[in-house]
């Protein structure tokens, strides 16, 4: 690993579990296991239960990431550290999922009304609703988008669970999950859309290639399909900063380095976001963003819906109350101000 990145930051700021820390630094922390392991059992159980449910209510759902993610890479569920839980639903089971979650105790990040303006505003604006239990601290996000900005990658839930998922068993119980190459492409675009805030999300990867037999073939196939094919060498130049001698994709397409350099800082900032000790720096940063995105994929549909989750938020869309996208832009700086503190 080329940068100096700590223990405490990796397990803090990057969601590392300590076996995976472990991994990358050489080091030896099995004594801070068990406590991960025992609150991942406890998210599991909860994982068991409402998925349980979803299939007594004849709701067909498919799992991202989580404990069959760390099952897949690692054979032991317990491996990876979850945050949230993402599971992608229907839109049309919304409602039935909403009810289910709040009755069981869980605060939505959002009120789900029976309005059908306020939930074509939901739809169109946003990509899931996060629910967190106060007690137990587990989270599920409830996604109805895998993206909000790549159009093509955001096939019908139908189709996408018809032919793009296999039966993954766990806990005695059959789950439908994305194909491993089709699952290693989300992971990717996952991340880069992001900006590999996170080097949990490159771990991930890296795991995965090195414990997974893959079709390279199909993967480049599905990767051109989707004109996403930039994700495959922003993944290898970065994963060689990060990583010694990490698993690598054969191509030979480069992305511009200002990207690489852009994903590096990210990922080594104190924060999320690239720290901006005033106004004039935020904009800044906010520029640089902007330009990731434009450049990360060359297709024009993404490059519109991109600006589009920039400039019009579902926050935006519920304060002043329209779906008008020409009334959200022009409401957007006085949104950006107010949400960076000045007012």
């Amino acid at each position: 690993m080329k940068t100096q990145l700590t223990a405490d930051i990796l397990y803090n700021r990057h969601r590392l579990s300590y076996p995976q820390i472990d991994s990358l630094l050489g080091t030896n922390n099995k004594e801070l296991y068990q406590k991960d392991i025992i609150k991942n059992f406890k998210v599991i159980r909860e994982f068991i239960k409402v998925t349980d449910e979803f299939r007594k209510m004849d709701i067909r759902f498919i799992p991202l990431k989580g404990p069959l993610l760390s099952q897949r890479i690692y054979n032991d569920a317990t491996v990876r550290r979850f945050h949230d839980l993402d599971i992608l639903i229907d839109f049309n089971n919304i409602s039935l999922i909403y009810n289910y979650l709040v009755k069981c105790g869980y605060c939505a990040e959002v009120e789900l009304s029976e309005d059908k303006k306020e939930r074509l505003r939901l739809y169109s604006y946003a990509r899931h609703i996060s629910f967190f239990h106060p007690h137990s601290e587990v989270c599920f996000e409830i996604h109805w988008k895998i993206t909000s900005e790549l159009k093509s990658f955001n096939l019908d839930f139908d189709f996408n669970y018809e032919q793009f998922t296999i039966n993954q068993v766990f806990m005695n119980r059959e789950f439908r999950v994305f194909k491993n190459e089709y699952n290693l492409i989300y992971l990717l675009i996952h991340g880069s859309i992001h900006r590999w805030q996170r080097l949990k999300w490159l771990v991930d990867i890296k795991d995965y290639m090195l414990n997974t037999s893959f079709d390279w073939l199909e993967i480049n196939k599905i990767a051109q399909k989707y004109d996403v094919t930039s994700i495959l060498p922003l993944y290898n130049s970065l994963a060689i900063i990060f990583f010694a001698d990490p698993p690598l994709f054969d191509i030979k397409l480069k992305v511009p380095d200002l990207m690489t350099r852009y994903c590096e800082k990210v990922i080594e900032s104190v924060d999320l976001a690239l720290p901006a000790r005033n106004i004039f720096e935020a904009i800044a940063n906010s520029f640089k963003e902007i330009r990731y995105g434009l450049l990360l994929f060359p297709v024009y549909d993404y490059k519109i819906a991109f600006l589009k989750t920039k400039l019009i938020c579902y926050t935006d869309s519920k304060k002043i109350k329209t779906t008008n996208p020409m009334l959200l832009i022009l409401y957007k700086p006085f949104g950006y101000l107010y949400r960076v503190g000045i007012r």
